[in-house]
Protein backbone atom coordinates (compact mmCIF):
# COMPACT_ATOMS: atom_id res chain seq x y z
CA UNK A 1 0.00 0.00 0.00
CA UNK A 2 1.58 3.66 -1.00
CA UNK A 3 1.16 6.16 1.14
CA UNK A 4 3.00 9.84 2.00
CA UNK A 5 2.56 11.08 5.44
CA UNK A 6 3.00 14.79 6.13
CA UNK A 7 4.40 15.37 10.30
CA UNK A 8 7.16 15.82 12.13
CA UNK A 9 9.40 13.14 13.82
CA UNK A 10 10.18 14.57 17.56
CA UNK A 11 14.06 14.60 18.57
CA UNK A 12 15.19 11.86 20.50
CA UNK A 13 11.95 10.16 19.98
CA UNK A 14 9.78 7.66 17.89
CA UNK A 15 6.78 9.18 18.25
CA UNK A 16 5.69 10.30 14.93
CA UNK A 17 3.30 13.75 14.67
CA UNK A 18 1.58 13.94 11.32
CA UNK A 19 -1.42 13.72 8.31
CA UNK A 20 -1.48 10.75 5.80
CA UNK A 21 -2.19 12.61 2.03
CA UNK A 22 -5.17 10.69 2.47
CA UNK A 23 -5.98 12.61 5.64
CA UNK A 24 -5.66 15.87 3.54
CA UNK A 25 -7.15 14.22 0.42
CA UNK A 26 -9.88 13.57 2.29
CA UNK A 27 -10.54 16.93 4.23
CA UNK A 28 -10.29 18.28 0.60
CA UNK A 29 -13.91 16.54 -0.09
CA UNK A 30 -11.73 14.16 -2.98
CA UNK A 31 -12.99 10.87 -1.27
CA UNK A 32 -11.57 8.15 1.27
CA UNK A 33 -8.44 7.36 -0.17
CA UNK A 34 -6.05 8.96 -2.88
CA UNK A 35 -5.56 7.83 -6.41
CA UNK A 36 -2.33 6.20 -6.09
CA UNK A 37 -2.42 3.96 -8.96
CA UNK A 38 -3.01 7.17 -10.86
CA UNK A 39 0.07 7.36 -10.90
CA UNK A 40 3.18 5.17 -12.46
CA UNK A 41 5.94 5.40 -9.64
CA UNK A 42 8.52 3.41 -11.60
CA UNK A 43 8.51 6.50 -14.14
CA UNK A 44 10.03 9.86 -12.97
CA UNK A 45 7.86 11.82 -14.93
CA UNK A 46 5.26 9.95 -12.78
CA UNK A 47 6.66 10.28 -9.86
CA UNK A 48 7.01 14.25 -10.56
CA UNK A 49 3.29 14.38 -10.77
CA UNK A 50 2.53 12.50 -8.05
CA UNK A 51 4.81 14.93 -5.73
CA UNK A 52 3.21 17.96 -7.63
CA UNK A 53 -0.28 17.00 -6.88
CA UNK A 54 0.49 15.79 -3.18
CA UNK A 55 1.88 19.44 -2.59
CA UNK A 56 -0.92 21.21 -4.10
CA UNK A 57 -3.32 19.17 -1.84
CA UNK A 58 -1.50 19.51 1.12
CA UNK A 59 -1.41 22.98 0.53
CA UNK A 60 -5.14 23.74 -0.21
CA UNK A 61 -6.16 22.22 3.24
CA UNK A 62 -2.75 22.47 5.27
CA UNK A 63 -1.54 25.80 4.87
CA UNK A 64 -2.53 26.74 8.23
CA UNK A 65 -1.76 23.77 9.85
CA UNK A 66 1.81 23.91 8.22
CA UNK A 67 1.98 27.51 9.67
CA UNK A 68 1.21 25.78 13.33
CA UNK A 69 -2.06 26.90 13.81
CA UNK A 70 -3.41 25.01 16.92
CA UNK A 71 -6.96 25.36 15.53
CA UNK A 72 -6.20 23.64 11.85
CA UNK A 73 -4.33 20.86 13.45
CA UNK A 74 -7.67 20.09 15.69
CA UNK A 75 -9.39 20.14 12.34
CA UNK A 76 -7.23 17.87 10.14
CA UNK A 77 -7.57 15.57 13.31
CA UNK A 78 -11.01 15.63 13.10
CA UNK A 79 -11.08 14.51 9.40
CA UNK A 80 -8.37 11.96 9.78
CA UNK A 81 -10.54 10.16 12.18
CA UNK A 82 -13.43 11.07 10.33
CA UNK A 83 -11.90 9.65 7.81
CA UNK A 84 -10.61 6.25 8.95
CA UNK A 85 -14.00 5.57 10.34
CA UNK A 86 -15.42 5.86 7.09
CA UNK A 87 -12.55 3.48 5.53
CA UNK A 88 -13.64 1.00 8.07
CA UNK A 89 -16.92 1.08 7.49
CA UNK A 90 -16.26 0.06 3.52
CA UNK A 91 -13.86 -2.09 4.07
CA UNK A 92 -16.30 -3.93 6.32
CA UNK A 93 -19.39 -3.77 3.57
CA UNK A 94 -16.78 -4.55 0.84
CA UNK A 95 -15.42 -7.91 2.85
CA UNK A 96 -17.83 -8.89 5.61
CA UNK A 97 -16.78 -10.82 8.41
CA UNK A 98 -18.20 -14.85 7.91
CA UNK A 99 -19.51 -16.31 10.75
Amino acid sequence: MLSLRVGRREIGGDSHIGFSLDDFYYATGMGIAFEYDSYDMLDSSGIENFLCTAALIVRTRGHLLLSGDVVAFRLLRGYADERERAFIELMERLHPAEN
